[in-house]
């Protein structure tokens, strides 16, 4: 699609097509074809290198997280330092930067809620989710 311009924007956030894609040179001659064409990354690499825009992202020390190391068991990462440089959430970009600075740790603590009730309360799920304007 991106080869015959049928794709008006490209937004990139954790990938490095250019590099790691198996087609990459293919990637690479449709990338050019893209009206719009957006890196989210916390370093320049082959992908961001090709985009029209670049935005920063957190650093993985800057930003907030969960994992699961464990099935069941649901932790929060919590950051380690300050945000070095005038960076932002990905999370913040993609809902307009609408966002209140504590917004990562809301969404965060919804999906540990959503993950915990699961399918079992479709209402309260569903309240949960419009509060953070998330549907």
């Amino acid at each position: 699609m991106m080869q015959n311009g049928q794709v008006g924007a490209l937004l990139v956030y954790g990938a490095n097509p250019a590099y790691d894609h198996h087609d990459a040179e293919a990637f690479k001659a449709g990338l050019k074809k893209v009206k719009l064409s957006v890196s989210f990354t916390e370093k320049i690499d082959e992908t961001s290198e090709l985009c029209q825009y670049l935005v920063p992202n957190h650093h993985y020390l800057e930003s907030w997280g969960d994992a699961e190391p464990k099935a069941g068991y649901t932790s929060f990462i919590q950051p380690t330092i300050y945000p070095l440089f005038k960076t932002r959430y990905f999370q913040t970009h993609y809902s307009n930067g609408a966002c209140l600075p504590d917004r990562q740790v809301q969404l965060l603590i919804t999906k540990l809620i959503l993950k915990i009730i699961g399918q079992q309360n479709l209402a309260v799920k569903m309240h949960l989710m419009s509060l953070y304007k998330m549907v």
